[in-house]
């Protein structure tokens, strides 16, 4: 009733607000016509005294205008009075719209409350109902279960006794193919088995032998590779010194001419000194086994031939000052003749050893060929043999699987025998349960015979039994059928009581629905607010999101600095490095120019050696008359010291250019250096 004195209280104050309003229009209406009487009063007083026309005009000009401003207000404060009616009008029935629906909602509410409290009593009638049937399903299953008890306890008496009788059974079915010959079976068996676990051990010991005979096969085989690549080596190796056999005796040939003995008495003794030593060192490659007279004697006749080129040696390193005077030249002429004769014979001889040492030697290989050959020989016919036994082994490998498979075939047959006996069994089991039906049935005509004398008179006493018990049954229906009118009774109330509960059920379900109506905008508010946290779970996942990932870049930042720092400090070695670099550059610039001051000095001792040599060619003009081996000894020393000043004037232009490699190398890494500086620098 509030709202709807607060409505009315609303709608009075408007009304008077109306009644203001009209009366402020009706005031200035009246004010407007005063002042109209006050301008016409002083005009028509002033009419006989001759006013001008043009001010009574501009006075109803003014008249005109002062008339148009109410005449166009007082249709909008119509509009406005209207529109304030209906606010009043659509005010107080809202108010009575709500009053009403208050009523009826108390008086639904009413109705509520008194189907709740026959839903809350029905409902206890129903429980009370729930109880009484629990209690008679439980009744139920008491009798249920001490029935099932009793069914179990007779089949685990049954079976007890089955069991019993199938355990004598078997023991007869037992004895009954003991009896029959199974001992002779089981005996064939067992000695079945047992050679068939001695064909296995056989077999396992036969395998074992084939993978020990593939070992030694595999090992013949590996002998027979490496002996026939030892035997190309040999060979390829006798073919070798062969050739240099025939070339040293091709130079051996040369240096019987006599035209070249002066200068077969400088070239053969290298020739020879090369060849000697690569010839021996390959004989006492292959002489491993020999005898060490031969090591001896060639090792005497290397030192002889060392001796006579050292002599040789000495005496041409002899000074200039030996060519003073010709008694001199003469006496070193013939002792070098001397000396060359000697090396000459000491060659021819070395070369007559060698041969026959190489032919020795190829006839043990020879031998060793032959050996090798009959090796792989006999390789050959132990693989043969090696076949041979596998073959052997297979065919008993055969048979012993025709025998496992007969084993397998007369178990099969013992175990069709064993099932016909069961079978056979079986069937004598049925027969003794036919049987002691029989006997059952027999003892059971026997006793009723015996027992019928008994019956009659226990016939007379059940009939008076039964004569009660049939009057009895007669008051029980009597009962039943009064207990059938109450029941009637009670099913007709029970309908009304149904009709009325569901009326009420039909008002509870419209509060239900009004119920449900509101719970389905509090699930939306619920849903509303869930998408609410929804967004702040999110916005705090980002929030977290956006922690780690500065957490994250300050890592990447504090490992940018580390990695900074490293660079930092891989710049300063490579600052030192290349101060190391640039003291080596210096002291490799300071090396080549020595190296050019020495190449410089070079060629003026090569103009000096050349200055010699003319002035040599002069002396030998003069002493041409001395003899012409002279002059020749003369030019080939002079020739000899320009090679070496050649030789070494190549070494030094080699070393120029190793160096200038080197300083070209080191500007290139000096440049890398400076190039990563200026990219770290711009990095930084």
């Amino acid at each position: 009733m509030d709202h709807g004195s607060w409505w009315k209280r609303g709608s009075r104050e408007k009304s008077s607000g109306e009644s203001e309003s009209s009366g402020s229009v009706s005031s200035f209406s009246e004010k407007f016509s005063n002042e109209l009487e006050a301008i016409r009063a002083p005009n028509h007083a002033q009419s006989p005294e001759g006013s001008s026309i043009d001010d009574v005009k501009d006075v109803y000009e003014t008249l005109k205008v002062l008339t148009r401003k109410p005449s166009a207000t007082l249709p909008d404060v119509t509009v406005k009075e209207d529109l304030v009616k209906l606010h009043t009008e659509v005010a107080e029935e809202a108010v009575l719209g709500w009053e009403v629906a208050k009523a009826e909602a108390a008086a639904l509410k009413q109705q509520l409350e008194a189907s709740l409290h026959k839903n809350a009593t029905l409902e206890d009638r129903v429980s009370q109902l729930d109880e009484a049937l629990k209690e008679c399903v439980r009744q139920l299953r008491q009798s249920r279960e001490k029935q099932e008890h009793k069914l179990q306890e007779a089949i685990i008496n049954m079976t007890h006794e089955f069991g019993s009788q199938k355990t004598e059974f078997e023991k007869q079915l037992d004895e009954l193919p003991a009896q029959s010959g199974d001992n002779c079976l089981q005996s064939r068996l067992q000695s079945v088995e047992k050679e068939n676990g001695f064909l296995k051990s056989e077999l396992l010991a036969q395998s074992e032998k084939l993978n020990l005979q593939k070992l030694e096969i595999e090992i013949c085989n590996q002998a027979a590779e490496s002996a026939s690549k030892q035997h190309l080596q040999s060979i390829k190796k006798i073919a070798k010194l062969e050739s240099e056999c025939r070339r040293l005796q091709a130079v051996t040939r040369k240096t019987c001419s006599p035209l070249d003995h002066f200068d077969s008495m400088e070239v053969l003794p290298s020739v020879d000194n090369s060849w000697a030593s690569a010839l021996i060192a390959e004989l006492d490659h292959f002489k491993h086994g020999k005898a060490s007279e031969r090591d001896l004697t060639a090792s005497s006749l290397e030192i002889d031939l060392m001796d006579d080129f050292l002599e040789m040696e000495r005496l041409v390193a002899q000074p200039e000052a030996s060519y003073g005077t010709s008694n001199n030249y003469l006496k070193a002429d013939s002792t070098a003749d001397s000396v060359s004769d000697k090396s000459l014979r000491f060659e021819h001889e070395a070369l007559h050893i060698q041969p026959s040492e190489l032919q020795k030697k190829v006839e043990k290989m020879e031998y060793e060929k032959a050996q090798l050959e009959m090796s792989l020989a006999e390789a050959q016919n132990q693989l043969i043999l090696a076949a041979d036994k596998l073959i052997d082994l297979e065919n008993q490998l055969c048979l012993a699987d025709e025998s496992k498979q007969a084993a397998v075939a007369e178990a099969v047959a013992l175990h069709e025998q064993r099932n016909e006996l069961e079978c056979q069994r079986v069937m004598a089991s049925s027969a003794v349960t036919t049987l002691k039906e029989k006997l059952y049935f027999l003892q059971e005509k026997l006793e009723k015979r015996t027992s019928s004398a008994e019956f009659e008179g226990k016939v007379e006493t059940l009939e008076a039994i039964r004569k009660e018990l049939q009057s009895q049954l007669d008051s029980a229906q009597l009962q039943t059928d009064q207990l059938r009118e109450l029941v009637s009774l009670l099913e007709g109330k029970l309908e009304e009581e149904r009709t009325l509960s569901a009326e009420y059920s039909a008002k509870a379900e419209g509060t239900e629905m009004a119920r449900k109506d509101l719970e389905i905008q509090l699930t939306s508010v619920d849903s509303e607010l869930e998408k609410l946290n929804k967004l702040i779970a999110l916005l705090e996942q980002e929030l977290d999101e956006e922690r780690l990932l500065s957490g994250k870049l300050a890592a990447r930042a504090e490992t940018a600095e580390a990695a900074r720092n490293s660079l930092v400090s891989q710049l300063e070695l490579t600052h030192s490095e290349c101060a190391r670099l640039s003291d080596k550059i210096l002291h490799l610039e300071d090396e080549v120019e020595k190296e050019r001051i020495l190449s410089a000095e070079f060629p003026a001792k090569y103009r000096i050696l050349e200055e010699e040599l003319s002035r040599m060619k002069e002396e030998g003009q003069v002493w041409r008359a001395t003899g012409s081996n002279g002059e020749v000894k003369l030019g080939k020393e002079k020739e000899k010291v320009l090679a070496v000043a050649a030789v070494g004037l190549a070494e030094c232009q080699k070393t120029i250019a190793s160096l200038s490699q080197q300083l070209r190398s080191l500007t290139c890494i000096d440049g890398f250096l400076l190039e990563t500086e200026k990219s770290e620098d711009s990095g930084g």
